[in-house]
């Protein structure tokens, strides 16, 4: 026969057991709602960024498209001949073997004044690298992704592959377009000094 006492410990045991399984399950359920909220604020989070980043992104866009001189630019890389006029209102055509002579001197002495030919293509190229030193700062301050670089990728390749353009960034220091390419891994070693040059500045 069992003993009162026995009976006693054993449903003590069994409440105390019911009731540790119990708390158990309401600490499960408390965590997996607790995540289920982080998760949903995460998403959330998530959302407001990309919000912020395409409110970035699209005016960049618009000014890649529609800019003048960026249209100028995209059009010389791409080997088109363009005509614009010159001081006397004459039409003069230029196209991207103009290059090496309007954007690199060959003494690089810029103490010489520049001709309205070479001042022409320069701003226009420079509007380019300019640009490209746009998404640079956001790139760098987190601002844009990688991934939505590849808009305007297929013109950083071509900018890349043009020895005067770069020729061109080194020399007049154009340390954002450097920031810009060695954050998505295309960097040339000549502008690798102007990475470490903005670095340095930033120390």
């Amino acid at each position: 026969m069992i003993e009162i006492t026995s009976i006693v410990t054993i449903v003590s045991t069994t409440v105390a057991i019911g009731g540790g399984l119990w708390g158990l399950f309401n600490g499960l359920k408390e965590y997996r709602n607790s995540q289920e909220i982080r998760k949903n604020e995460l998403i959330e989070q998530q959302r407001g960024l990309t919000l912020k980043r395409q409110e970035i992104l699209f005016p960049l866009i618009k000014e890649f498209d529609e800019g003048e001189k960026i249209i100028y630019a995209k059009e010389l890389i791409d080997g088109v001949h363009i005509k614009l006029e010159d001081n006397n209102g004459k039409l003069k055509t230029y196209t991207k073997n103009d290059f090496p002579n309007l954007l690199v001197r060959n003494d690089n002495d810029y103490t010489i004044p520049l001709d309205e030919d070479e001042i022409r293509i320069r701003l226009i190229i420079d509007s380019l690298l300019n640009f490209f030193g746009k998404l640079g700062y956001l790139m760098d301050n987190e601002l844009i992704t990688k991934k939505e670089i590849n808009y305007f990728l297929y013109y950083i390749e071509r900018t890349i592959d043009d020895e005067s353009i770069i020729a061109f960034a080194k020399n007049l220091d154009y340390e954002l377009f450097a920031i810009l390419l060695e954050k998505i891994g295309m960097i040339p070693s000549d502008l690798k000094p102007l990475v470490q040059k903005y670095n340095n500045r930033l120390k």
